[in-house]
């Protein structure tokens, strides 16, 4: 061959090299704007037709930017390890091989590659090194956060930052968003909820709680449900998954749909373990709960306590929480018929703990209040239930009517259903046989002929004779609130300090007890408890007035 030969050929090839590079160019200016454009799919398709022409470390890293746009991680990772043979000093590459392991949940690698990013940099190329170092940043920040989040401000706060569609579907998305429903669940299923009101049967002078309404923690079971449902469209088999959804709808009270999600995990995977626990609950629950109510109605009260407090120590981590507030509200009902009241204000108050704006379980902490002697904040909790909803029971505004009439009743004065250990709607037969039954327990003859004996004897009869009978019973239960209207829902709601139409601007103010806070918006209850005995003289010389009303006579 010749010397003009061998010129010529290297002519052609140049020409060949300057049209592939030409053309190569083109195409990726031609991706770029389509990933401008955010049409990542046709940025990529562009950008492979760029390296059939003309392969280069530049084309691999943008398709793989193309791909790490769509979400393919894997397909985005071969094309960073293309683009660093031909180049290992891209940086770009380096960026984007470390976002990759960052998504693909190899966090380790991630903090190796934005090392090696780091070192990559001229220190004099300054203003690229900065725009660098913020990603590095990141990158680190988001590999050491992202490790191990358990609470659900922690979980938050990291997918915030990795808030992206591809990067929410990636191996480490997907694990955040498992963690965060995982948080969600178990911040709904906490049993140490605080409530705005006291939720112990007796004061506690150092209780200084500044909170006014326990937190409905349903929205974070609601929440779960919402990431859950979106994480099932990606990944549809995913057992985890699917499990915490099912705790999130037990939550929620949506039983039914809970056990779906728990029968179509045991189809997939018949040894999942938590899900064998969480059905096994929610049957043994059902059952408890059953068997406690036939003996309830059939007045066997100790037998119901045992198969409620059975069924609540099976469910000691509240997997069925709506029905772990059912059976305490039942087992406060039982507990209540038999006249143990403290122990009654104690399970329902854990059932509102569970179950916080439920209004069945406010309804029967009301009477338990007035039935302990706490006689404002019954009144407080029953009108809520009624501003809540009106007609939720028939006999809510009787329980109105005896709350306003025992506020009103001077201090000192005699309990006889505390007395004889009967709840204050107990029926004339149940008068009788608790007299009955405590006449043999407590007759003097029997526990001893002492003056404390006698008293609590003669206390007893009096006791029986009023309750037994049913005028007196009914001004003892009533007075003049008897017939009056309890619409609590339809009246303006105002300030203890405004009752008195002639009380002014001379009105003494005093804070009330933190305890009783949530009373200063009703605006019938005059009966509150003042720290420290502080009261102001108008409301002592209102209490005087009605007191003279009624019995004629000053306190």
């Amino acid at each position: 061959m010749g010397s003009g030969e061998v010129c010529e050929n290297g002519q052609t090839e140049a020409r060949v090299q300057a049209y592939a590079e030409a053309e190569a160019l083109k195409l990726k200016k031609q991706g770029n704007e389509r990933y401008d454009a955010g049409d990542y799919e046709a940025a990529a398709e562009l950008y492979s037709s760029g390296i059939k022409v003309l392969p280069s470390s530049v084309l691999h890293s943008n398709r793989a930017a193309a791909y790490i746009m769509l979400g393919w991680w894997q397909q985005a990772l071969r094309d960073i390890k293309a683009a660093l043979r031909k180049d290992p000093g891209n940086t770009k590459a380096l960026e984007r091989q470390a976002r990759t392991y960052l998504a693909l949940d190899r966090l380790d690698d991630a903090l190796t590659i934005a090392g090696q990013l780091e070192l990559a940099i001229p220190s004099a190329e300054r203003l690229l090194s900065q725009k660098v170092s913020a990603v590095v940043r990141r990158l680190r920040w988001l590999a050491e956060h992202a490790r191990g989040p358990t609470t659900v401000a922690a979980c938050r706060t990291i997918l915030a930052q990795y808030a992206s569609r591809a990067e929410r579907t990636s191996p480490l998305g997907i694990r955040l968003q498992k963690a965060l429903c995982r948080a969600l669940v178990e911040r709904s299923d906490a049993i140490d909820n605080e409530r705005g009101v006291l939720a112990r049967s007796v004061r506690d002078s150092s209780f200084n709680d500044t909170s006014t309404e326990a937190t409905d923690l349903t929205s974070f079971a609601q929440e779960a449900v919402d990431i859950t449902g979106k994480l099932l469209e990606d990944c549809p088999e995913d057992a985890e998954v699917r499990y915490w959804r099912g705790r999130a709808l037990a939550r929620l009270g949506r039983r039914s749909d809970a056990e779906a999600q728990v029968l179509r995990v045991l189809q997939e995977e018949p040894e999942h373990a938590a899900s064998l626990a969480l059905l096994s609950t929610i049957k043994s629950l059902d059952g408890a709960k059953l068997k406690g109510d036939t003996h309830f109605v059939q007045g066997r009260l100790s037998e119901a306590i045992q198969c409620y407090t059975l069924g609540i120590d099976q469910d000691h981590a509240c997997l069925d929480i709506r029905t772990v507030a059912i059976l305490y509200c039942s087992r406060s009902d039982a507990y209540r018929r038999q006249g143990a009241f403290e122990k009654a204000l104690e399970d329902i108050n854990m059932s509102l703990v569970l179950q916080p704006r439920w209004c069945k379980a406010l309804y029967c902490r009301g009477i338990l209040l007035l039935e302990n002697g706490r006689c404002a904040e019954a009144l407080t909790e029953l009108k809520v239930v009624q501003r809540t909803d009106p007609d939720f029971d028939i006999e809510l505004e009787t329980w109105l009517r005896r709350a306003h009439n025992w506020l009103s009743k001077p201090e000192g004065e005699a309990n006889h259903y505390w007395l004889m250990q009967l709840p204050m709607d107990a029926s004339r037969d149940d008068i009788r046989k608790q007299y009955r039954r405590l006449c043999l327990a407590w007759h003097p003859d029997k526990c001893g002929s002492t003056q404390s004996n006698r008293q609590k004897f003669e206390g007893l009869q009096v006791a029986y004779k009023l309750l037994n009978d049913d005028v007196q019973r009914e001004r003892y239960d009533f007075g003049i609130w008897k017939d009056r209207p309890m619409m609590h829902h339809l009246k303006p709601r105002q300030k203890v300090r405004d009752l008195d139409d002639e009380i002014n601007s001379q009105q003494i103010t005093v804070s009330c007890d933190p305890r009783d806070r949530h009373l200063e918006e009703d605006d019938k209850v005059d009966s509150i408890f003042w720290p420290d005995g502080i009261c102001p003289g108008w409301l002592k010389e209102r209490r005087q007035q009605l007191h003279r009303q009624r019995y004629g006579t000053d306190r």
